[in-house]
């Protein structure tokens, strides 16, 4: 027999002899990465190795003759007793999980297993046990299930949101394109058929060769994403096998794993088969209202032209019998002739006014640009309104500019907007003083008409220029007219790249601002 005083380096001691049976023993369970022990019937130790010593930073000694009950957790003690002493009854292993608390003070999770050596009466005389440390693994196993629980929570979150969203998703796995997620507008886009678990081809048999199919497998097989706006799609949701034509603004997204390998396509899809039927609805009633303005436009310069040769004539005549072309005539047979003459200029302006307003609609308008002076513009109108201002008592004020000042206008349509002004604000005007001026930038001229009569009111002022609305001015009664001069008057402006414009004060008046473009200096 040989004694020995050491197992291990760090001078633990036994407080008994050992053979080198016992020693060679000894150094195998110090080689062991775990605790190793043995204990008598009742569990007070009497061998433990290296492990165990320094795991709890006791000696040996220390060691022998005590139990496990002064180190292990208090909330794990009763559970641990339980286990033990129906072992010792059955003389059956055992194994159980518990907390030993360490040199240190901390717990560490460990797996104890121990068995029995009994003798021909089946009664324990001796333990044989290991513990393993398992603290590390468990906190790998929280980590684990706080994860798997993190990653189950955001599917479901997920899972939900796809639930909720308001358009149709649904997630197709695999290259046969599995249905595996399918959310109420999906299902309500299908017809609310039975497609989990199913392929899409076998689910909606009727998308084959509208070239879906082939795109979802593109998808697949590429990885790349795919989308389409207003697509037509024809879905037998009424299950009678008569699809119906549905357009869809779509994305196939392809699902990938970590690594980069597509495993699914998610799908989603807006339903916008009303939006489509409006644009179309309006697009036919524009083209409809189009129609009818055009027909209109058509009707009112035949009607116009037809209209103008019967008005010709009779004034003609009128002013032959006014002449005494056929016979004598009495002064009031000649103021008769002249009131015919008056009747027909103003019916005549009327039919102007529609037959101008028609080609407009009708878009046959002809504009032919010059560089036009301003200054001899309003010189040439002075004639033309002078005899309307003397009838009225009125002054007529012109202040010309700079004589180089030139507009890019088509002449004649010019002078027809400004005489327009001038004969509106004569028209308006009782008293006071009629004045036209000018004012050049360097892109545009804006010429200035203004009058000092009473004013247009606020609430007509939106909607002066409309067509057939007059320019009334506040407290004066309907004048001749259909209301068209103003309306015809923006519109040639606007067609030559200007505009016209109003502000008005009651009681002081109104100015009328019409704005062309400057010429550009040659």
């Amino acid at each position: 027999m040989v004694t020995m005083m050491s197992i291990d380096p760090g001078d633990r001691t036994r407080s008994a002899p050992v053979t080198s049976g016992d020693r060679a023993r000894a150094l195998l369970a110090d080689s062991v990465p775990n605790q190793v022990w043995t204990a008598a019937p009742d569990g007070t130790l009497d061998y433990v190795n290296a492990r165990v010593l320094e795991y709890f930073g006791r000696t040996f000694d220390e060691m022998i003759g005590a139990g496990w009950q002064g180190v292990i957790h208090p909330a794990d003690l009763t559970r641990v007793l339980e286990t033990w002493t129906r072992s010792l009854t059955t003389g059956s292993p055992y194994e159980v999980e518990f907390r030993l608390r360490r040199a240190d003070g901390e717990y560490h999770w460990h797996i104890g297993r121990a068995m029995p050596e009994c003798d021909d009466r089946g009664r324990v005389v001796k333990w044989f046990g290991s513990n393993t440390d398992v603290e590390d693994l468990r906190a790998a196993e929280v980590a684990r299930d706080r994860a798997l629980a993190e990653a189950r929570a955001e599917r479901q979150q997920l899972y939900d949101v796809f639930m909720q969203v308001p358009a149709a998703i649904t997630v197709l796995e695999g290259p046969d394109h599995i249905f595996t997620v399918v959310n109420p507008r999906y299902a309500a886009l299908t017809g609310h058929r039975k497609i989990l678990g199913k392929s899409i081809r076998d689910a909606m048999p009727e998308l084959e060769e509208q070239g879906y199919f082939e795109i979802l497998d593109s998808v697949y097989a590429t990885g790349q994403p795919f989308k389409a706006r207003e697509s037509l799609v024809q879905i037998d949701r009424d299950h009678d096998g008569v699809p119906e034509d549905v357009y869809v603004d779509f994305v196939y997204q392809p699902l990938k794993r970590a690594e980069g390998e597509t495993f699914g396509i998610m799908v989603h899809a807006v339903d916008v088969t009303d939006k489509v039927h409006a644009r179309e609805q309006i697009a036919a009633a524009r083209a409809e209202a189009d129609n009818a303005n055009r027909a209109k436009s058509e009707f009112l310069a035949a009607m116009s032209h037809d209209l103008r040769t019967p008005l010709n004539a009779i004034g003609g005549y009128a002013d032959l019998v006014k002449d005494g072309l056929y016979g004598p005539v009495t002064d009031a047979q000649i103021t008769a002739m002249q009131r015919i003459r008056r009747a027909e200029d103003h019916l005549l302006t009327l039919i102007n006014d529609i037959l101008s307003y028609a080609k407009i609609e009708a878009g046959r308008l002809t504009i032919d640009l010059t560089d036009v002076s301003v200054n001899a513009l309003l010189t040439e109108l002075r004639p033309l309104i002078a005899p309307q201002v003397a009838a009225r008592g009125l002054r007529y004020e012109f202040r010309p500019a700079s004589p180089d000042v030139r507009v890019r206008a088509d002449r004649e349509r010019a002078t027809q907007i400004l005489l327009n002004l001038l004969t509106n604000a004569v028209k308006f005007t009782v008293d006071g003083t009629i004045s036209v001026d000018f004012e050049a930038t360097a892109d545009d001229v804006f010429i200035r008409v203004r009058d000092t009569g009473p004013g247009i009111a606020p609430d007509r002022l939106a909607t002066i220029f409309d067509p057939f609305v007059q320019a009334r001015r506040f407290g004066e009664p309907r004048k001749e007219g259909v209301g068209l001069g103003l309306a015809i008057s923006r519109e040639l402006a606007r067609a030559m790249g200007g505009d016209l414009t109003v502000v008005s004060e009651l009681g002081r008046g109104s100015t009328f601002t019409a704005r062309l473009p400057r010429s550009v200096e040659a």
